[in-house]
């Protein structure tokens, strides 16, 4: 699984959205009773974008952990970077246990694996569940040519 996705992923996610699903669903009409309805349904919402629908499909959690993130309302804030989503993307393999599921989404050559849980009856997808990627302290170097400006130096 490639870094790059990864990190769209997560990135994406502090706002609302997964960088993963396939559009063309309507989001009204899609339901979320499995795991790759709520992804397709997700996605769509998202580049739709309703709001309001995308945070009626992520659990309660997420929703609470995007308005705390960002201090605002998630349907506000749920559709922010959806310009940057393919509509390429396709639905894999799920693989559920008991109220957990996670659906393989892939596309230009990506893949990454969405978390899902089942609230209620229904398959919400789960951003606090998504794995950030380790990042090692090579790609963290800061470059020996930097400089810091005298006055943001410590007194």
């Amino acid at each position: 699984m490639k870094v790059g996705m990864k990190l769209a992923v997560a990135t994406l996610a502090a706002s609302g959205l997964i960088a993963a699903g396939c559009g063309g669903d309507d989001p009204e009409e899609s339901g979320a009773g499995s795991p790759e309805d709520a992804v397709s349904s997700y996605i769509a919402a998202g580049q739709d974008g309703d709001g309001e629908r995308v945070c009626e499909l992520l659990t309660t959690n997420s929703v609470e952990a995007i308005e705390s993130f960002s201090d605002g309302e998630c349907a506000d804030l749920a559709t922010e970077g959806v310009s940057d989503i393919p509509e390429d993307f396709e639905i894999g393999d799920t693989e559920e246990d008991g109220d957990s599921a996670t659906v393989t989404v892939t596309g230009d050559g990506d893949e990454v694996d969405i978390p899902l849980t089942n609230e209620d009856g229904e398959w919400k997808v789960d951003i606090t569940a998504i794995e950030v990627p380790d990042v090692s302290s090579e790609d963290l170097s800061v470059p020996e040519d930097l400089s810091v400006p005298e006055d943001l130096t410590t007194p």
